[in-house]
């Protein structure tokens, strides 16, 4: 690059570079997911697959991918996608024609979860999930835009987690939860502390299901028929019952 002595302003002057060698790094966590175990997890760089830099124990830095490149002006622009969750950053090297090394590091960006999946377990046949404060299990899942799970994500310093909004009806006991009252239940998946790595929450809304009654407790039970004192032997009577709905631990 130099100074144009008319125009004042900086022009490349370097023969034209068709390839620049990149790589990134995973600085929060702090390594990688497995890309093997999680090949949709890998970054692209206009659908190059980026691998991860890591240093060979001599002070020589491995991995890089050499990526197509058409320079206007000095400039290019790339597509850059990565299917996991964490803080990263971009390592780039170019050999120019007279043989200088020119080299750039970006400055570290944040890939957070598109949404938080969730699922249930139920012992019961169509739409029902379980009986008024009945246990039932339910798991949730960091994923991306395609719907996969991001293997980085729990792995950050400090730990991100994952939980369901808090709500009086909703119990949390070790792995499972129960539900205390009946009808068709809503809930809010979303990061714990609402701010994954300063970017702010992810909030999910799932209908997980309905909810029945846990069993109906007798109130009364009166005869309705026209006579008070006496009925014939097999002669029909009316019976008025009364009940009301309960969950497991016995609350209306």
């Amino acid at each position: 690059v130099r100074l144009n002595d008319e125009t004042k302003a900086c022009e490349v002057v370097a023969e034209q570079v068709n390839e620049v060698d990149m790589g990134m790094y995973c600085v929060n966590p702090g390594s990688c997911s497995d890309f093997t175990q999680f090949p949709y997890a890998q970054m692209t760089v206009d659908n190059t697959q980026i691998d991860e830099l890591e240093e060979n124990g001599s002070g020589v830095v491995e991995g890089w991918t050499a990526v197509v490149t058409d320079f206007v002006d000095g400039e290019d622009l790339f597509t850059v996608q990565y299917g996991d969750a964490g803080q990263v950053k971009l390592h780039a090297k170019a050999q120019l024609p007279n043989g200088k090394v020119i080299e750039g590091v970006s400055n570290d960006f944040v890939y957070k979860p598109a949404e938080i999946s969730l699922q249930t377990v139920s012992n019961y046949s169509g739409d029902i999930l379980a009986k008024a404060g009945e246990a039932f299990s339910m798991s949730l899942q960091a994923v991306n835009a395609g719907g996969e799970v991001t293997p980085n994500f729990g792995r950050e310093t400090p730990q991100e987690t994952l939980n369901i909004a808090s709500i009086a009806s909703i119990r949390f006991d070790n792995t499972t939860v129960a539900y205390t009252e009946v009808g068709n239940a809503r809930v809010t998946a979303q990061i714990a502390d609402q701010d994954y790595l300063g970017t702010g929450t992810i909030i999910t809304d799932h209908n997980i299901g309905r909810f029945i009654p846990f069993a109906f407790e007798p109130l009364t039970a009166e005869f309705a028929g026209t006579c008070t004192d006496f009925y014939y032997m097999g002669q029909p009577q009316l019976i008025e019952l009364s009940a009301r709905a309960v969950n497991a631990s016995g609350a209306v």
